[in-house]
Formats: C-alpha cells, structure tokens, sequence
C-alpha cells in the first residue's frame, strides 16, 4: 500500500524527470553549437541524472511489493541496489570525463562561448528547480537522485564561469581545466553514495543505532538486569531491524509482556522499525545468580 511518502516520492521523480529530459536537449544542442568538452561533460552528468530518476523510478515501485513467501522482507533493497549503481555509474563518468579533458589540455579546440553560456545557464536552472524540491526527501534512493541533481547544478556553474572567462579572454584552455573540476564533483558524489549503499550491503549498524547505543537505551528500562548478543542492520535506508538477548529477573512470560512494550518504544525512538527480543530468566541462590538460555544455565556473581 503506498503511503503518502511514496506518493510524494513518486510525483517529485515525474516532475524530475520531465524537466531533466528538456535541460538535456538544450544542453545536446548548446554542445552542438559550442564544441564545449565541460558542456559535454555537463550533459552526460544530465543524461546519468535522467539514467537515476529512471532507476530510482523503477526502485520505487518494487520497494512497494508486498513481501512473499520467498521474499518474507519485501523488495525494499531495490534502492540500495539502485543507489550503488548509480554511485558505479558516476564514477565511469568521472573516468570519462577526466581523461577527455586531459587530452584537451594538450590539444585545445575552438570554444563559441554565447551558445555555450546559453544551455549552461538553462541547465543550471532547471538543476536548481529539480534539487529544491527532491532536498527534502530523506528515501536513500530520491537522495541518490538529488545528489545527481546537485552536482549537476554545481558543474552547470562552473561551465558558465568558463564560458565569461572564454568570452573576454579566448583562453580555450579553461573549457578543460573546469571539465576537471566536474569530475572531481561527480567522484565526491560517487564516493558517498557507494559508501552508504555498500554499508547495508554489509549490513553495517546505522549510525544513529550502534549496539552501544542500544544497550544503553535498554539499560534504563526497569528490570532489565543485562543485554547480550545484539545485532543491527538495515534493509534500506529508512528500515532498521535489531535483535538482542534480554536478561530479567526470573518471573512468568505473562509479566515481561511490559518489558517488552518498553523496549519497543525505545528502539522505536531511535529509528528501529522493527526489533526481536530473547527474554531470559536471571535466578539467584546464595548470592550466586544463574541465567537461563533455554535448556542451559551459566552461573555468575
């Protein structure tokens, strides 16, 4: 069932989508008339944007599957998979662009600045339109999208400085020298994006749910006499599941129902969708206390 995140997540990719197909053609037909490497390169990031709103598109809908006998989690890592290739899709563009301008150091062309300034301008606006309204959205996969978006908007205005320093000095030199700095954007763009993918491939604990963190938000709950074999991970980058060995005073199962209950809510304080807890009995004779592990018992002072 969508929820009204999903519904605005879905609209805002429509709406990026469609101003991102108009900027490139601008951008194809300014690079046309210009012969501009940066604008070229401004153009591929474009076109890698479209390539992300697409995939982030096709994300989207998966990650809205209900779950399946075989798939008991959904398909909610369609947006990490989405985020990792698009962060391995930036990188080549970083490659590309890179080597293209260090040819072009040693063997400039011909820059015509007007058409050139004209579609970086354009893109810059419509990069400037796409980002404002994606900012917001917190799904790792629309944030994927928006950092497409902004570095884009970041080389847009570094393809105008180029072409006002082009136009009042003819040094063609500064088409390369700015397409450099392009790629140096888009692999900073790259870097962060892989990392936090490959971290929930790893499945690595979420920075603000690390098994101290944990422990020390269950230690305030009453009754709780100790915490052991916790493990976190995500499934995208909006869902985190936990799960722990709690140790209680021995007591029936019917009156750690509300221990329990805490529990939940203090996971659910710092982010944890969902969290499995192993109740386990603590009993003590003669100052020597034994917790019970289903059939075993290991005794402690």
């Amino acid at each position: 069932m969508e929820t009204e995140a999903d519904i605005k997540a879905k609209n805002d990719l429509y709406f990026a989508i469609f101003v991102t197909v108009a900027v490139t053609v601008i951008q194809i037909i300014g690079f046309y008339l210009s012969n501009s490497l940066a604008l070229l390169s401004d153009t591929v990031h474009v076109v890698s944007d479209l390539v992300a709103m697409t995939i982030g598109f096709i994300a989207l809908r998966m990650s809205l599957k209900n779950p399946t006998q075989r798939s008991t989690f959904g398909f909610h890592r369609a947006e990490v998979f989405s985020a990792a290739f698009n962060g391995i899709l930036l990188l080549a563009l970083t490659i590309f662009i890179a080597t293209e301008a260090v040819q072009r150091l040693q063997y400039p062309s011909d820059i015509t600045p007007l058409p050139l300034m004209f579609a970086a301008i354009i893109g810059l606006v419509g990069n400037l339109i796409v980002a404002t309204r994606l900012q917001k959205n917190e799904n790792m996969n629309m944030h994927a999208v928006f950092l497409h978006v902004a570095g884009d908007a970041l080389s847009s205005i570094g393809v105008i400085f180029g072409a006002i320093v082009i136009y009042f000095t003819g040094l063609a030199v500064v088409d390369s020298i700015v397409s450099l700095i392009i790629a140096v954007i888009l692999s900073i763009s790259a870097y962060g994006l892989l990392r936090s993918a490959l971290s929930i491939l790893f499945e690595s604990a979420p920075a603000t749910a690390t098994p101290e963190i944990i422990i020390t938000e269950l230690k305030k709950i009453k009754d709780v006499k100790d915490i052991h074999d916790v493990h976190i991970w995500s499934i995208c980058s909006d869902i985190h599941f936990a799960t722990a060995h709690i140790v209680v005073e021995d007591k029936p199962v019917s009156k750690t129902k509300k221990i329990v209950n805490k529990m939940d809510e203090a996971m659910k304080k710092i982010g944890i969708s969902h969290a499995t807890f192993q109740i386990e009995n603590e009993m003590c004779e003669n100052s020597i206390c034994y917790t019970w592990h289903g059939e075993e018992r290991h005794h402690h002072h």
